[in-house]
């Protein structure tokens, strides 16, 4: 009851409140910032600097400097020796004295267990530092006579205890991984920009159709509507929306392929002159061009885990 009065007492009268050295928003993004797994958060090599690259970029970097045959070469024997001779300067004959004496050194004598080193008779009390409670070792040479009354704990404690910090951990120790971590989809989505975008994969045709939005317009309603998930010409069970630039006219449609997919069949209807019953190979068929068509996702839907009341719910979203 003493010692804990002791330090009460001190952090009333002495201790001053922590002053946070970051802001709420700052510490909520470092949270954020460490749960991301399409980045990579590294320590540099000078100033304890920190790097952050992005996952991709950081394992393509890596694989460039691995490649790279002016620095890294692939061998299929232990070049130990031929370094420490050619490149770190030693003379032959003392890698030779240390190598006869390795080689002459029995096998029971080398695996045999070393004598361990004496333990230190005091006990080392280890805590986290912290400036609020007063120095623990005045508080223990103060109160250590109150020890000493027990005959069992003079008996285990026969001297006081050695006390050793630790640090606490800064923004560094936080963020720093010594592992690659696997990508989370469904943590990536909260970090990725809502709209229409394109896919921007090599060899996309779709993408020049593609318009870049987070909101867009109905005709219809004249009102403005926010695109709130993040659609791509390879997402899946969506509702698009097709317009005509010279025209404005807008056509709405649904569909459980990928949007790259779904335009691929309508653009086939436009350029071979089939199906001219659909509404958009009927209005692009007349003296138009597919450079007046453009193309954006408005809203992505999730699986309910039966087809029919996926596709029951897409259609409700296209009417609506």
């Amino acid at each position: 009851m003493a010692v804990e009065k002791e330090i009460l007492e001190h952090q009333k009268i002495t201790a001053e409140p922590l002053k946070k050295n970051i802001s709420d928003l700052e510490r909520k993004a470092l949270a954020e910032l460490k749960k991301m797994t399409n980045v990579i958060i590294k320590p540099a090599d000078k100033d304890s600097a920190v790097v952050i690259m992005k996952r991709e970029d950081y394992i393509q970097e890596a694989l460039r400097q691995l490649n790279n045959k002016d620095h890294y070469r692939k061998v299929d024997h232990c070049v130990s020796e031929e370094h420490a001779t050619k490149k770190r300067g030693y003379e032959e004959t003392l890698l030779d004295a240390a190598i006869t004496r390795a080689q002459e050194r029995s096998r029971e004598d080398t695996l045999q267990k070393k004598t361990p080193t004496a333990p230190q008779d005091r006990t080392v009390l280890v805590t986290t530092y912290s400036p609020h409670p007063p120095p623990l070792h005045t508080v223990i040479t103060k109160y250590w006579n109150l020890v000493q009354l027990s005959s069992r704990t003079r008996d285990i404690f026969q001297d006081p205890p050695l006390v050793a910090y630790r640090r606490n951990k800064n923004i560094k120790d936080m963020l720093v991984r010594a592992r690659i971590p696997k990508e989370n989809r469904n943590l990536l989505e909260k970090f990725v920009p809502s709209g229409s975008f394109p896919c921007g994969k090599n060899g996309c045709t779709n993408c020049a159709y593609v318009k870049k939005a987070n909101n867009f317009k109905s005709h219809r309603t004249g009102k403005c509507y926010a695109i709130r998930t993040h659609i791509n010409c390879q997402s899946k069970n969506i509702v698009y929306l097709i317009q005509c630039k010279k025209y404005g006219v807008q056509y709405v449609g649904e569909t459980k392929q990928t949007l790259a997919n779904r335009l691929n069949s309508h653009r086939s209807a436009i350029n071979t002159c089939t199906k001219k019953d659909t509404p958009v190979s009927a209005h692009f068929n007349q003296t138009h061009s597919m450079g007046d068509l453009e193309i954006l996702g408005i809203e992505r839907l999730c699986y309910t885990g039966n087809e029919d009341l996926t596709r029951q719910r897409r259609l409700q979203r296209e009417s609506y």
